[in-house]
């Protein structure tokens, strides 16, 4: 009767922490994996005119439409930096960041890349066996050789290992830029040669090109990088002490970046003490049985 107790009591518990969690869950409607949630975000960190005066009118066209667990067009054609054709099916083949910038660019492009290089120097994964980089010129006006300068530009920044293959500086024509763009919900205006009002934001895509994550901002940390690329990677067969983190951490499209979930860390560490403790329970019933069996007293 003492176990059936105890595994009556574990169930129960289970049950009600996981409703508990899903609760908390459901109550974040910024989740990573709804693959049906669309909302337009303002972008915080836009140019101004360059005339210096209101730009309300542009704004209400500038923003990311979000389009979280849909797919990006893999036929979309691009050049890199060394001049080559390639497709976005060729080039995203693992968990990836996508930097929308344009290279011309005087102000905002120029710290979202330089801030990218520094924070991937401590992103806890592997270049080019657990991630890729491509930063994707929307200004069909850049060239590959504007590529070429801007990637070895930034990557003076970078101070680990990091294979120049697994990051690049793709450019394209007008009709694959906007194809891109209309794919990922983003929207920009231009106001003149080589001026752009645009969003600030990093994209997080699976393998299987899927849109995983959206980060928003100027800077990136290395922490939010490592926990976008983790989930992108979610749909890999094994475990990992990362994928297990990821649990305990969500997305807040606020502070936009990881926090820390106690809730849930709590109720995973119940979980686990008590199918620990249920596991010697049964264990030391079992024992019991086996010497009243063989007439041995206890």
């Amino acid at each position: 009767m003492k176990k059936e107790a105890a595994c009556c009591l574990f169930a129960g518990l289970v049950l009600f922490i996981s409703l508990n969690v899903a609760a908390e869950d459901g109550s974040n409607s910024d989740h990573p994996m709804e693959g049906d949630l669309h909302f337009f975000h303002e972008s915080e960190n836009q140019h101004k005119h360059p005339s210096g005066q209101e730009t309300s009118g542009l704004q209400k066209k500038i923003g990311v439409e979000e389009r979280l667990g849909e797919l990006i067009h893999p036929d979309i054609r691009f050049v890199d930096e060394t001049g080559q054709s390639v497709s976005l099916r060729e080039v995203i083949s693992k968990p990836s960041l996508i930097l929308p910038v344009y290279f011309s660019c005087p102000q905002a492009c120029n710290i979202m890349l330089a801030s990218l290089a520094q924070a991937i120097n401590d992103v806890p994964l592997q270049p080019g066996r657990d991630y890729q980089v491509l930063a994707v010129s929307f200004d069909a006006e850049d060239t590959p050789e504007k590529a070429r300068k801007a990637k070895a530009n930034y990557f003076k920044l970078i101070t680990r290992d990091f294979p120049q293959e697994n990051w690049r500086f793709l450019t394209g024509g007008q009709k694959e830029i906007d194809a891109l763009l209309a794919s990922i919900g983003y929207r920009l205006q231009k106001t003149g040669p080589g001026m752009f009002i645009h969003p600030n934001v990093l994209l997080a895509v699976s393998p299987d090109h899927r849109i995983i994550r959206y980060l928003y901002g100027l800077r990136f940390l290395p922490f939010d990088l490592g926990m976008a690329l983790t989930e992108a990677a979610a749909g890999t067969p094994h475990m990992s002490v990362r994928r297990i983190l990821s649990y305990c951490f969500d997305y807040d499209s606020e502070s936009k970046s990881y926090v820390f979930k106690s809730f849930r860390f709590a109720a995973i560490s119940i979980i686990l003490l008590l199918g620990i403790f249920l596991f010697f329970l049964l264990r030391k019933g079992n024992r019991s049985k086996d010497t009243a069996k063989k007439g041995i007293p206890p």
